[in-house]
């Protein structure tokens, strides 16, 4: 039966790492019921078990002591596990008490959700970690590879793989992908470098993506060249150590790509292309050369076998430590280089809208009543539109006519000088299609 929650659930559809997560939280309180509380089953839960739960999890002093955004984590892992038990008939009633929902309702006559009574609420929702590029430069050179705070190299350093790390740092922070999303790529994702070429485009796959959702990537030539390097110098020597080991032979039911022009392997009868396996297939996938079998993954450990997640995310721990060492006080995670990447786009949206508002204040007071009460065109959000620094105003400057508002006004006496931005996504373009039109035209200073 429990294996039906996470096959009949939203939980079928969501990254491994999320059922991972979802299968460890109700294994720790399913735990919990049967040894420290003598239930039959889990289905004899009361609101007393969640309170010795809750009092174990928190506050004993013999256990673990958890921070409350883990707690409200496993707290809604468990609510909806139950919440689902409900609906399908298998226990009578939720053990977690529930309470009316603070969240705004849509009308006067909906009634109020219901939450978890048992939740914190106390976890800092909105504290985004980011980096600017002085500080992200300062925690690659003295964490990843290896430089003292003033910029030497330090001799006590004896790390293997920094530029290989240093490229795979700078790829995330450039293009705003999550770890698993990058760690997955192949070399057949990789695109082409050539001259004069300041952004190379390639095309992220549904497979690998996070909930499926494919979409367009952006990477700078400087970094696809340190990319590139990589492939040519450490990565060789890794796959070459690796082949001449015969570890490529003993891959048990790997996925061969014969024809490096193709990218496409034999999966039973048919053949499936390389962007439709998933993560874990592609961890199997090999490419035949002149030179024997290679995987196509392209970050290799020093093994020569694919990376993991796990593994580069030592990577940052490692990096941390020696950034304590040398007094850097900088605090850098994967997700917060998708974040730095975020901030830089918005920056220049939030300054324009600031600079519109306060323009347009200074025009009321110049201006008397009666053009006061003409039509003002301002950056607002409307319905249907994408939120955040994407979310863009109407553009009257942009295929118009003049029709006497105050920000045509100002637009014509070129006292605001509008971002190469797009307009309005019609009600018909995606997220990330708009997300790309906003990318292509916008170039991030290099970090």
């Amino acid at each position: 039966m429990l294996n039906g929650y996470f096959t009949g659930t939203w939980l079928r559809a969501s990254p491994k790492n999320t059922q991972a997560a979802v299968a460890y939280d109700l294994k720790k309180w399913l735990d919990f019921v049967a040894s420290s509380r003598d239930r039959p089953t889990w289905r004899d839960a009361t609101t007393e078990d969640r309170a010795a739960f809750e009092q174990w999890r928190r506050k004993d002093p013999r256990g673990p002591r958890i921070a409350s955004t883990t707690w409200d984590r496993e707290v809604a892992t468990v609510n909806g596990f139950y919440q689902w038990a409900v609906r399908q008939g298998h226990v009578p009633g939720n053990p977690l008490v529930q309470r009316p929902s603070r969240a705004r309702r849509r009308s006067v006559n909906e009634p109020a959700a219901q939450t978890p009574a048992e939740a914190s609420h106390l976890g800092p929702r909105r504290d985004l970690e980011w980096l600017t590029p002085v500080m992200y430069r300062c925690w690659r050179d003295v964490g990843v590879r290896g430089f003292t705070s003033d910029g030497l190299p330090d001799r006590s350093f004896r790390g293997r793989y920094a530029s290989r790390n240093a490229a795979f740092t700078d790829m995330l922070i450039r293009t705003s992908l999550r770890i698993s999303e990058q760690v997955a790529l192949s070399l057949f994702d990789l695109p082409e470098l050539t001259h004069a070429m300041v952004n190379a485009r390639t095309w992220l796959p549904n497979a690998v993506a996070k909930n499926g959702s494919g979409r367009a990537i952006y990477i700078p030539a400087s970094v696809l060249k340190d990319v590139r390097d990589y492939i040519e110098t450490e990565r060789a020597d890794a796959v070459a150590a690796a082949r001449a080991a015969g570890l490529y032979d003993r891959i048990h039911d790997p996925l061969i790509v014969e024809d490096r022009q193709l990218d496409r392997v034999r999966v039973g009868r048919q053949w499936v292309g390389v962007a439709q396996l998933d993560p874990g297939e592609r961890r199997r996938l090999l490419v035949r050369t002149d030179h024997g079998l290679e995987p196509a993954a392209l970050w290799l450990t020093g093994r020569g076998t694919p990376a993991t997640v796990s593994a580069w995310q030592q990577v940052f721990k490692d990096a941390k430590t020696r950034c304590a060492r040398h007094a850097v006080r900088i605090r850098c995670h994967p997700h917060a280089l998708r974040h730095s990447f975020e901030r830089r786009l918005g920056l220049p949206h939030a300054t324009f809208y600031r600079n519109f508002a306060d323009l347009i204040q200074q025009f009321q007071q110049q201006t008397s009543a009666r053009r006061l009460n003409r039509k003002l065109t301002v950056p607002v959000r409307r319905r249907g539109e994408t939120p955040g620094v994407e979310a863009q105003c109407r553009r009257p400057f942009e295929g118009e006519a003049r029709s006497g508002t105050i920000a045509t006004e100002l637009l014509a006496e070129r006292r605001l000088t509008p971002p190469d931005l797009p307009g309005v996504p019609p009600k018909s373009t995606s997220r990330h299609a708009h997300r790309r039109s906003v990318q292509e035209r916008l170039l991030v200073e290099p970090f």
